[in-house]
């Protein structure tokens, strides 16, 4: 098939899904890039989830440094583990060693954080910008350490997501466009 065909389909679930959002909110609603983090990550569809990774990173676009370091903060707090429930988890494996409460534990321990940056890059081009904000936030943590848990959550996720398994070798020779050149 066609890149560009999945481009286009990609394109239309983000338009669909961007009216469907749009149809929920009430006149005159704005949304700040919070609270539409807090709807991403509540999960109301995959179109929806599109449309909203686009305009929160279309948000995310417009924010200074202090706004950057404002919305890190809120990434790293507000989609933290539950301390209750990690605790739980932590005793009930304790007591009893299986597979299941480890996978309990497993799954309390994972801060909803690499969630929502999963979720983020639902929208179209966004792997690219995930990579920027995570150079955004190295530029943050000079300032802010307690942002080092959400930088430990970008370094899981962008390892797992870029492995040597997808990286392609061709050699370079006279044929190699100068685009690719430019770079080296």
């Amino acid at each position: 098939m066609n890149v560009s065909f999945f481009q286009e389909l990609l394109s239309s679930i983000s338009v669909k899904g961007r009216q469907l959002f749009d149809l929920s909110r009430q006149p005159g609603e704005t949304h700040t890039i919070e609270s539409l983090s807090r709807i991403l990550i509540s999960g109301r569809g995959e179109a929806s989830g599109v449309a909203l990774a686009q305009q929160i990173l279309a948000k995310y676009d417009e924010l200074d440094a202090v706004g950057r370091t404002s919305f890190f903060n809120f990434v790293t707090s507000s989609f933290a583990p539950d301390p209750a429930a990690v605790k739980t988890a932590a005793e009930n494996y304790l007591k009893v060693s299986s597979a299941e409460n480890l996978g309990n534990l497993t799954a309390a321990v994972e801060p909803v954080r690499q969630e929502f940056l999963r979720r983020l890059n639902l929208a179209q081009g966004a792997t690219a910008e995930i990579v920027k904000m995570r150079a955004d936030l190295l530029e943050s943590i000079k300032e802010n350490p307690g942002l080092n848990a959400l930088d430990r959550d970008f370094t899981h996720l962008l390892s797992s997501w870029f492995n040597r398994g997808f990286l392609v070798l061709r050699p370079i020779d006279w044929s190699t466009p100068a685009s690719i050149l430019e770079k080296l």
